[in-house]
Formats: C-alpha cells, sequence, structure tokens
C-alpha cells in the first residue's frame, strides 16, 4: 500500500466507447497519438510497456493488471526518478461517455521527488485534455498548439552548403517560409539557413523540435542565421503552426488527395520534360542524389506510407529510417530509365489511395489515428514540391558543366 501523500488523482470525462479508451492505454499507437511522443508495448500481464519523448524524457515498465475495457495498470520508472511508481487506469462507460480516472502512486514526498512530481503533474494533466480531445475530435492539441517558426526545414546537405556558399557544417536549411508565419515576419527568406534558436545550435530537424518543444506560444526568441555567406540575427515570433483541415469523410479524404498527386505528378512531369537519361544519372557531389535517386526516393515515401498503413492497422508503431544509397541503386536497378521511374511512381501513389479506399470502416472511426493518417499525407504536395525544385536545380547545376 502507497501512503495517500505519495499519489496524485487525475479525471476526465470523454464522450467514446471504453474499447477506445482502453486502447489509449494499452497499444503502441494508441499512447503516442495523445501522451507521448514513442511507445512500444505488450498488453498483457507481465508484459513490457516503454514510452519516451522528444524532450529526452522516458519511462519503463510492466502491465500489472489488465481488465480489458475496464482497468489498467502498470508500473512505471521514468528517467532520472529515484525510485520505480505505479498507474492505475480506471474506465467506466457511462452510456455514450466513458468516465477515466487516473491514480499515479509511489511518487514519494520527499525533496528529491519535487521536480519528477511536479513535471508528472503537468504532463497528466495536459495528456488527459489531449486525451479528450484526440478521442473526441481526432485532433492532437499537441501539434495545433505547438509553437512554430513558420518554415518547412532540412538538414543541412553538402550540396546544399556547396550550393550556397554557408561557412559553417550544420544548421536548419529553409526550403520555404510561410507567408504571415513568425520566420518571414523576421525577415527570413526561403534558401536561408538557421543555425541557433533560443540560443542554443541546432543541427538537426529533430534537435529543432526539441528546442521549439520548450518554448511558449507567442513567445520572441533570438535566432541566428545565414543567408549565403553572410551571419545574421534576429528575433522571430513562435506561431501556430499550419495544420491541413481534415475532412469528416473518407471520400473526401481520398479526392482532395488524388486532386493534389495529379497536380504535383504533372508538376514533376514538367520539370523532366525533354531530360536526358545522362543528365539524370548524374550526381553534384559523390553523396547527394541525382535526378534519378529522387525519384527512387519519392517511391520509397509511397511505399512507407503502405508500410505505415499496415502498422496503424495492426494497431502498431511505425519507424520512420533515414534515406540510405543502397536502397535508391536497388530501386534505380528494377527501374533504369525516366519513364519507368515515373510510371512506379505513379502507381505507387494509386496504390497508397487503394490502401486507404480499402480501409475497414472500425479504422476510419478511430478518430485519432484517422486525423493523424490524413495529416501526414494532406502534407505531401509539399514534400513533392520540394524535390521537384531539388531536380531543376540539379540541372541548372548540370547545364553549368556542359
Amino acid at each position: 500500500m502507497y501512503p495517500a501523500a505519495d499519489l496524485e488523482s487525475f479525471r476526465t470525462v470523454v464522450q467514446s466507447p471504453a474499447e477506445q479508451v482502453y486502447r489509449a492505454f494499452t497499444r503502441s499507437v494508441g499512447l503516442s497519438e495523445w501522451l507521448c511522443n514513442g511507445a512500444r508495448t505488450f498488453p498483457k500481464v507481465g508484459g513490457m510497456i516503454t514510452l519516451w519523448w522528444n524532450s529526452g524524457y522516458y519511462t519503463v515498465g510492466e502491465f500489472v493488471r489488465l481488465e480489458p475495457n475496464r482497468l489498467v495498470i502498470f508500473s512505471w520508472q521514468g528517467r532520472s526518478e529515484p525510485h520505480a511508481s505505479q498507474v492505475q487506469v480506471q474506465i467506466t462507460p457511462d452510456g455514450e461517455l466513458t468516465l477515466v480516472e487516473i491514480t499515479h502512486r509511489g511518487l514519494g514526498g520527499e525533496e528529491i521527488w519535487a521536480e519528477p512530481r511536479r513535471k508528472l503533474l503537468k504532463g497528466w494533466e495536459e495528456g488527459l485534455e489531449n486525451l479528450k480531445s484526440v478521442l473526441e475530435t481526432g485532433v492532437d492539441l499537441r501539434i495545433i498548439n505547438r509553437p512554430g517558426m513558420g518554415i518547412y526545414p532540412a538538414e543541412l546537405s553538402a550540396e546544399i552548403k556547396s550550393q550556397n556558399k554557408f561557412p559553417v557544417d550544420h544548421g536548419i536549411f529553409l526550403h520555404q517560409v510561410i507567408e504571415g508565419r513568425g520566420a518571414e515576419k523576421a525577415g527570413l527568406l526561403k534558401g536561408d539557413l538557421v543555425t541557433h534558436v533560443a540560443g542554443s545550435p541546432v543541427d538537426r530537424i529533430e534537435t529543432l523540435v526539441q528546442v521549439l518543444s520548450r518554448q511558449k506560444m507567442g513567445s520572441n526568441i533570438e535566432i541566428e542565421f545565414y543567408r549565403g555567406s553572410e551571419r545574421r540575427t534576429g528575433q522571430l515570433e513562435l506561431m501556430p503552426l499550419p495544420v491541413p483541415k481534415v475532412p469528416n469523410s473518407r471520400a473526401e479524404l481520398i479526392g482532395l488527395l488524388e486532386k493534389s498527386y495529379e497536380a504535383e505528378y504533372q508538376k514533376l512531369q514538367s520539370a523532366l520534360t525533354g531530360i536526358s537519361e545522362e543528365s539524370a544519372d548524374w550526381k553534384p557531389a559523390s553523396q547527394e542524389w541525382s535526378i534519378k535517386e529522387v525519384l527512387a526516393h519519392l517511391i520509397h515515401t509511397e511505399r512507407d506510407n503502405q508500410s505505415g498503413l499496415h502498422s496503424m492497422l495492426l494497431d502498431e508503431e511505425f519507424d520512420w529510417y533515414d534515406n540510405t544509397l543502397e536502397r535508391g541503386i536497388a530501386t534505380i536497378a528494377a527501374y533504369p530509365t525516366i519513364p519507368e521511374l515515373m510510371a512506379e511512381v505513379c502507381r505507387s501513389q494509386t496504390e497508397t489511395l487503394a490502401f486507404i479506399k480499402a480501409l475497414p470502416e472500425k479504422f476510419v472511426a478511430q478518430k485519432s489515428t484517422y486525423w493523424r493518417l490524413a495529416q501526414d499525407l494532406l502534407n505531401a504536395d509539399v514534400h513533392i514540391q520540394e524535390h521537384t525544385d531539388q531536380i531543376l536545380r540539379i540541372l541548372r547545376q548540370f547545364a553549368a558543366i556542359q
């Protein structure tokens, strides 16, 4: 038994079936949709539960007791916490509503527990607010309330550094600056390289996300960036990120995606008009992509979309991996010409749409998963446009050396 002083209790009421609430506390996908940034679970007594956040915090434990759609109890050993604790989730159906009561026991009343306990209290309060949102509407409050710079970023590559004459080896390259957002108002332009945000160096997109997660919406932060070889500084206001509006019906979502795929495919086709196989094989640098490798990447993106869909369908997390040169080489061996690669891009996009059409209604009814899926896919046009721009840059570089 834990002393009363060593526990914290939280509760909320959601308009969602008890089975959806149970899933949200036991399945990897269900947990990452509202509470953490990643999870691994084996929902059986004695099975592991591991949760982690972009901030660097994580917790490990095991399921102690499971009563489907009624009760979940698991141990909790958070990073830097003095000792393990225990979380109990009581799920009580009440007509169309479900009462969710969380009791976190064994937190300790000593001074050493003061800061961990404060953070856990905040985490559960914000988490339950988000649980209610994702189960009732699908909307992840962490995304729509996340402080953003108003940019579409990319990590610095040797090609980008050389082309823009940047004198540094790290930073976040701005593929695009969003109209009316903080970056544009601060004077940042497409093609700038941001090296420091709020006093912290940023070298990877994950690092940038971690830095921004520690900031508050509406605050002004200092930025350091390069425009070519010139170092500049400025103040940037953090504003909400633009989030695509998710249509209520699957048919409407598919219609939007079909139009988006078609429009971006035509832009891509236009960029490739008249180019030779020689220019499509040319690489700006040994570790940079050729045009064919860019097209192979677009094929891989759709294949990964399909693998992600499959994982969601199985209620499992899908791990996204960095690109490898070898994967591109293999795909080009199977589709060695521009027409063959473009045809496979089109077929892969068609397959993604067909997969969405084939999803069972039960899956689509999971508002949190549907919203997350739609958010990812509705941003595909930005990704394809970035790589169309990349192809045009490669062509200009190839023409310059002829």
